[in-house]
């Protein structure tokens, strides 16, 4: 760790020394008059036995002795030899409490056999180390590092520890210090719920995928029981099954009680692991920002394959995506919404059209009419029967293809547009069998999504868009028609593994289909003991 403060040697060796000699004589002898009887002898005594007493380096002492010295050596959750908030403090000193993976504070947690001064010593170490951690962030996205931290500068403590207004809790106050996302507070209480309901252990039993929930020797309830969903393994089918489909519920899964593949993957993950998904789920959040936290934004979030419309905090719309495939991952990134586009062209990337588009005119001769494709060269269009495609290879295709409107255009009737570097955008598709799909990463990189005319709508309607009841004509046309979004705002697509379900306001985990998200789990792997 690295302490951000300055203090003088010959000051703390000093005070040390002086508040030594005026109190080590009246604790030898804690029976008779002289024995200490406030909190801030107490507490002085403590810190000059600090040392000794609870094993701590020099570097935490000469920060304590700083603190409390500026206090006046008053206590901060003493009152009367007495540790109150409890609560708070028990929270401070516990690692899964804090959504922080094991072993990340370099402070220990205090034990129950030490007094009520040096626990609190204790709590405060802990406090300061978690605040720092949360103004510099626990992850470094960029670097897939775990970043550096030390104690908080007194200047910080001290804003957290005046700032608290009288009506909240300790602990909210913790939470929502410095945040000014209410997702935040929302997903860290969220995963505090997911954690004190099941155990972290990562012991799994394996399970068939021949193994049913109606089995004799039942592998399903042997493996719930070892996460905590169920105390018994000894109970009726119906029982089981209701478990099971609550587990895949929250697993981000069908709840049809069904041992398909995905619910054996996620048999086969420890609660350890949805616990990490947690914590990576938060850095993200907390890694956003404060310039882009806006009061009308859509998010996609492609691992739970949903685009949510938001408008001050409210969720306005819900929809179902299609995200990239693994071969052409969707990207994350923001883009601000400029335009809507009714029955958009489709100008068919380059990197397709010189494979998947070359291969089929390989095959099908009438490829390029079915398709309603136009092929262009140094745009001017040209009969695709007029180029012999078995001497075109990938790599010297020198044409340009796009694709009519229409329904059975690749976009569909409607586009959303938020330029990009990426060239990603919203849009819908004539494949609606996908949104049926419980993994839905199957397009080129584009997300695709279900009932865009409910989302157009949504948007023209809270902007009093002057088209906002003209949509329908517009997609009536036989052409391609931009609608300027007047009230621009932004589009964020994101990669979260853990989010909160806006039905239940629980914590639900998704798979990492990408698997961007291994990294920091091997991260979080390294802490452990």
């Amino acid at each position: 760790m690295r302490l951000r403060f300055t203090i003088s040697f010959f000051l703390t060796v000093g005070v040390s020394v002086v508040l030594f000699n005026g109190c080590s004589s009246l604790i030898d002898n804690d029976h008779d008059n002289n024995y200490p009887s406030t909190d801030e002898q107490r507490l002085t005594y403590a810190l000059n036995h600090i040392t000794d007493s609870i094993n701590i380096n020099n570097e935490s002492v000469e920060y304590v002795m700083a603190f409390y010295e500026a206090r006046n050596f008053k206590t901060l959750w003493v009152k009367d030899s007495l540790l109150e908030d409890l609560y708070f403090t028990e929270y401070i000193n516990d690692d899964i409490k804090l959504n922080l993976p094991l072993k990340t504070l370099d402070s220990r947690p205090y034990y129950s056999s030490n007094t009520p001064y040096q626990k609190e010593i204790l709590t405060l170490l802990r406090l300061s180390e978690y605040l720092d951690i949360q103004s510099r962030g626990l992850i470094n996205f960029k670097d897939s590092t775990i970043n550096d931290h030390g104690f908080a500068d007194l200047v910080h403590l001290d804003k957290f520890l005046n700032s608290k207004i009288a009506s909240n809790d300790w602990v909210s106050h913790l939470l929502f210090f410095g945040n000014k996302s209410i997702n935040i507070p929302t997903l860290h209480k969220s995963l505090n719920d997911f954690t004190s309901l099941y155990p972290l252990n990562e012991n799994i039993i394996k399970v068939d995928q021949k193994d049913s929930l109606g089995s004799d020797s039942n592998k399903i309830a042997l493996n719930l029981k070892e996460k905590g969903f169920i105390n018994d393994v000894n109970i009726s089918r119906d029982s089981l099954t209701h478990v099971f489909k609550n587990f895949q519920y929250l697993n981000g899964l069908k709840p049809d009680g069904v041992l398909g593949k995905n619910s054996l993957r996620v048999l086969h993950q420890s609660n350890l692991q949805r616990f990490y998904k947690g914590v990576i789920a938060l850095e993200k959040l907390k890694s956003t920002p404060d310039s882009l936290i806006s009061s009308k934004y859509i998010e996609v979030n492609i691992p739970s394959f949903l685009l949510h419309f938001y408008n001050k905090d409210t969720i306005v719309a819900k929809h179902k995506v299609v995200a990239g495939a693994n071969l052409t991952q969707t990207p994350e990134f923001e883009a601000t919404l400029e335009y809507i586009v009714t029955r958009p062209y489709w100008h068919v990337p380059y990197s397709i059209a010189s494979t998947e588009i070359l291969y089929g005119a390989r095959k099908d001769s009438n490829y390029f009419s079915k398709k309603n494709y136009i092929l262009t060269k140094k745009g001017e269009t040209i009969s695709p029967d007029s180029v012999n495609w078995k001497t075109i290879t990938s790599k010297t295709f020198p044409f340009r293809v796009k694709q009519s409107s229409g329904s059975s255009n690749s976009l569909g009737l409607l586009k959303f547009l938020f330029p990009n570097k990426h060239a990603v955008y919203i849009h819908d598709t004539p494949a609606k069998h996908l949104f049926a799909r419980e993994e839905r990463n199957f397009s080129h990189g584009c997300i695709r999504v279900e009932h865009p005319f409910e989302l157009a709508k949504k948007i023209l309607e809270l902007e009093d868009h002057v088209y906002k009841d003209s949509l329908d004509s517009l997609v009536g046309r036989d052409e391609e028609t931009y609608l300027n979004i007047n009230n621009q705002f932004l589009v964020h697509i994101r990669y979260r593994t853990a989010v909160i379900d806006d039905s239940t306001d629980q914590i639900r985990f998704h798979n990492d289909i990408y698997g961007r998200e291994e990294k920091y789990m091997k991260l979080f792997e390294a802490n452990l003991p």
